[in-house]
């Protein structure tokens, strides 16, 4: 796996570690070119959501590697703890996460479901007032019966996930499925070529994603700062990353 040792975790370790809340796993070194507001968005995700990287002063990416719905209290605390401007209220809160609990419970969507409405439920405490963007589940590049039995059950929880967000008005789905899946086929070249794990996203994946997100967050200069900022896209990703380990 290489340089993708810590990235491609998926739960395939038995050993626990404790979060770091002194990480700031998004620390790019970007200036900021805007006034910080007094309001906030919060990106909670896993490797993918890393990679999105820090693009905007108002948007805070408290994105983990290794993180699950099952974490999301974690990320929340550590979210908070990487805030610069303590006065600021959490506006939007965005959770693009799944892809590890998709692992994990390959043949039970239904444990995922339930970390899924958990997770939302846990956001909706801590900031009753945020509007929520849920992610859908990106699919798996690759093929085989493994790689099938992973993105049905992927189908299943976002059908799931559809219906969460119907039937709550705080909660939009923000559906990145559709974006990376193009006639039932991973769309390739919004992979990262280099990845033998088929989950993580290319720079082009990463421009999608954004553009994305970009209705969710109301905001244009978010996909502008990434869009047209490639070279600084790319040096985030080499950042060292910090995996949840299971």
């Amino acid at each position: 796996m290489g340089e993708y040792a810590d990235e491609i975790i998926e739960g395939r370790r038995g050993q626990s570690q404790s979060f770091d809340e002194s990480i700031t796993p998004c620390d790019t070194g970007i200036e900021d070119t805007y006034a910080i507001p007094k309001s906030k968005t919060l990106i909670l995700g896993a490797s993918n959501g890393r990679r999105l990287g820090d693009f905007s002063p108002d948007v805070i990416n408290a994105s983990v590697s290794g993180a699950s719905f099952e974490n999301i209290d974690e990320l929340l605390n550590h979210a908070l703890s990487v805030m610069d401007d303590t006065d600021a209220s959490v506006e939007k809160v965005v959770i693009c996460l799944g892809t590890n609990d998709i692992t994990r419970n390959r043949s039970d969507p239904d444990e995922v479901n339930v970390n899924a409405t958990s997770a939302v439920n846990c956001v909706k405490s801590r900031f009753p007032n945020a509007k929520i963007g849920l992610c859908t589940i990106i699919p798996r590049k690759g093929k085989g019966q493994s790689i099938l039995k992973l993105n049905e059950t992927t189908q299943s929880v976002n059908n799931f996930l559809a219906k969460l967000s119907k039937k709550d008005s705080s909660v939009s789905l923000i559906d990145t499925f559709n974006i990376f899946c193009q006639n039932g086929n991973a769309v390739r070249p919004l992979y990262d070529i280099n990845d033998p794990s088929g989950v993580h996203i290319s720079d082009k994946g990463v421009d999608k994603y954004i553009v994305e997100l970009s209705s969710f967050f109301g905001n244009t200069h978010v996909v502008e700062a990434i869009v047209h900022t490639p070279a600084l896209r790319k040096r985030n990703l080499k950042f060292k990353y910090y995996p949840f380990i299971y």
